[in-house]
C-alpha cells in the first residue's frame, strides 16, 4: 500500500511521469491526484486488485503559474475502483482522458467545492471519458457513480463522453451537456444504462446526447435549452428514453423565453416514454423548438 497526500505524475512542463499499480496495490491520496499538470502523465490501474483512493482528482491540468497546459491519462480495467471524495475534474485547463473498461468509479462529492464529475472546466480544457470497452454491451460493468453535484459533460471547454457499456448513476443534481456559453459537449450512448435522479439539461453552450442504444432514465425534465444562447440536440437512434421516471415531468424542447436559444429532439429509432408531456418552445417566444 502507497499513502501520500499529493499523487502526481506529469507535475511540471516538460516531464512524463508514468505510474503503473502492482496487482493487489492500494494507492491512497489524503490530498490531490494529479495526472499531467504541467506535463505528460499517466495512470494505469489494470493489474489485478489495484485500488485509488482520491481527496481530490485532476486529470490534464495546468499548474495555476501559467506553466503549459498538461496532459493525463487514467486507465482502469480488471474490476478495479477509483474512489474520489470530493471532485473528479478531466481535462481541467489541459487535456484529460478517463479510460473505465472493467471496474467502479465512484465520485462521492462529500465536501467541499466543486463537486462531482467535471468535463474541460476551463475554456481551453478537454476532457474525455470513455466507459466500456467498443462492441462491449450489458449494464453490469463498468459503473460510474455521480453524487453530491452535477456531471458535467462540459463546463467551459469541449467535453467527450462515449458509453459502450456500463452503468453511469448520477444520483444527485443532473446531467449537464453543454453548460457555460462557449462550450462544446458531446455524450454518445451506444449501450448499457444513463439514469438520471433529477433532471438532464443543456445549458448555455453547445450540446449534443446521441443514443444510440441502451437505455436511459431521467427522474425529472429532460429540459433541452434551458439557458440563453444554448444549442441542444438529443438525438435518437434506437434505445429506450424514460423521461419523468421518478416524478411526474415533461420533455422540453425550447423552453422559458430563453432568448436565441436553439433546441432539437430527434427521434430516429426507439421508444420514448414521457410520463407526462412533450413541450416544444414551451412559453418561448424568442426560443425554437
Amino acid at each position: 500500500a502507497i499513502t501520500e497526500q499529493r499523487f502526481a505524475g506529469g507535475d511540471k512542463s516538460n516531464t512524463l511521469g508514468s505510474y503503473t499499480a502492482a496487482a493487489g496495490q492500494a494507492i491512497q491520496s489524503t490530498g490531490t491526484t494529479s495526472i499531467g499538470a504541467s506535463g505528460q502523465g499517466t495512470l494505469d490501474l489494470t493489474a489485478a486488485g489495484a485500488s485509488l483512493t482520491s481527496l481530490n482528482a485532476n486529470v490534464g491540468e495546468r499548474d495555476p503559474g501559467g506553466a503549459p497546459r498538461g496532459d493525463g491519462l487514467v486507465t482502469i480495467d480488471n474490476g478495479n475502483t477509483w474512489t474520489v471524495t470530493q471532485f473528479l475534474r478531466i481535462g481541467d485547463a489541459g487535456t484529460g482522458t478517463v479510460e473505465i473498461r472493467s471496474g467502479a468509479l465512484d465520485v462521492l462529492g462529500a465536501s467541499g467545492s466543486p463537486r462531482g464529475i467535471i468535463l474541460a472546466d476551463d475554456a481551453g480544457g478537454i476532457g474525455e471519458l470513455v466507459i466500456g470497452t467498443s462492441g462491449g454491451s450489458g449494464t453490469a460493468d463498468p459503473i460510474v457513480n455521480n453524487s453530491g453535484g452535477n456531471f458535467e459533460t462540459a463546463r467551459a471547454g469541449t467535453g467527450t463522453v462515449t458509453m459502450h457499456h456500463g452503468t453511469l448513476n448520477v444520483l444527485t443534481n443532473n446531467l449537464i451537456v453543454g453548460q457555460a456559453t462557449g462550450s462544446n459537449a458531446t455524450f454518445t450512448l451506444n449501450d448499457g444504462l444513463v439514469d438520471v435522479q433529477n433532471q438532464i439539461r443543456f445549458n448555455a453552450g453547445t450540446g449534443l446526447f446521441e443514443q444510440n442504444g441502451g437505455m436511459v432514465n431521467v427522474g425529472g425534465i429532460l429540459d433541452i435549452g434551458n439557458s440563453n444562447g444554448g444549442d441542444g440536440t438529443y438525438r435518437m437512434n434506437g434505445g429506450i428514453l424514460n423521461a419523468g421516471d421518478r416524478v411526474t415531468s415533461d420533455i422540453k424542447v425550447g423552453n422559458f423565453n430563453n432568448a436565441s436559444t436553439s433546441a432539437l429532439m430527434e427521434i430516429r429509432e426507439g421508444t420514448v416514454n414521457v410520463s407526462n408531456s412533450i413541450r416544444i418552445a414551451d412559453a418561448g417566444g424568442n426560443s425554437s423548438g
